[in-house]
């Protein structure tokens, strides 16, 4: 109806000519997946999200399943992959991108992983080569710090338009900035507040793994890498997406005031948003064609 199609606009622009751009449809603890691309060339980037529920999002923002070429996995937690949304990978003949390690960590749990393999549908990336998902598209794997290894971040390029995606890492020590210099988008994690963390009733050992360096970045070293990255983009950077929000020892208002209050003065005009963790983010376009 009227109503359900203006807010299908609202979300995803449906009505609006193909622009290259990135959206979340869920990102945190229960389950990720992004967009990136256009609505005539997409890649799905983890997919956390069972079958039903990726279908439903997808219909909600205006997005046609038989349009994705192609899935990327960053790591193998069962919040990044679903055994339902596989298996439909398989059925739509779509591809799936994923390290060596990780077909191997998933193979004995996956009948979709296995099934892509059979139909020549599963294609391995290494972390010191990009590779290209999609038409137009070049990935760059980038090794993050996490208790799933290996996990990857990944520099995204696009003939007129460059994205870095980092999330679930606990440090940005050692991160190649080399590799993520004249960005347009990021997309990275602002997971949790540290005070709150610490006064929450969860596990003392849950803590330690959240706060340590194989665990989530918080929203203080989100802020830090922002920083840092709009100073390697020369003030290009246009747009920030914060992602992995904790929703017990974390707060949009918190994690988008770090974030805002570290950029101030830095650009004239930046986006910073976060995305909800079950429901579709806004989506990031560039106004220079796919």
């Amino acid at each position: 109806d009227q109503e359900q199609a203006t807010s299908r606009r609202n979300i995803g622009g449906m009505d609006s000519p193909p622009m290259i751009g990135f959206q979340a449809l869920a990102s945190g603890s229960k389950a990720n997946c992004m967009i990136l691309g256009d609505k005539n060339n997409g890649t799905l980037l983890d997919v956390g999200l069972g079958v039903r529920s990726l279908k439903s999002k997808l219909d909600l923002i205006g997005w046609n399943p038989e349009n994705f070429r192609s899935a990327v996995l960053t790591h193998t937690h069962g919040d990044h992959w679903s055994q339902s949304s596989l298996m439909w990978l398989s059925q739509q003949g779509i591809r799936l991108w994923c390290h060596e390690a990780h077909a191997a960590q998933i193979s004995p749990l996956a009948p979709g992983l296995n099934e892509l393999r059979r139909k020549g549908l599963l294609s391995l990336y290494k972390e010191d080569r990009s590779f290209q998902p999609m038409p137009g598209w070049n990935f760059h794997p980038i090794p993050v710090s996490h208790d799933s290894d290996p996990t990857f971040g990944f520099r995204c390029d696009h003939t007129s338009w460059s994205m870095a995606y980092l999330a679930d890492l606990g440090t940005t020590e050692g991160l190649p900035w080399e590799n993520l210099a004249n960005l347009d988008f990021l997309a990275i994690e602002s997971n949790h507040d540290p005070d709150m963390l610490r006064q929450s009733n969860r596990p003392k050992h849950l803590i330690n793994r959240i706060a340590g360096n194989s665990g989530h970045l918080s929203n203080h070293q989100c802020a830090e890498t922002a920083v840092q990255l709009m100073k390697k983009s020369s003030g290009r950077l246009e747009s920030v997406l914060l992602l992995h929000l904790s929703s017990e020892c974390n707060s949009p208002e918190l994690a988008l005031r770090s974030t805002r209050s570290a950029l101030q003065g830095m650009t004239k005009s930046i986006r910073i948003s976060v995305a909800p963790q079950g429901d579709p983010s806004p989506r990031f376009s560039t106004n220079r064609a796919a």
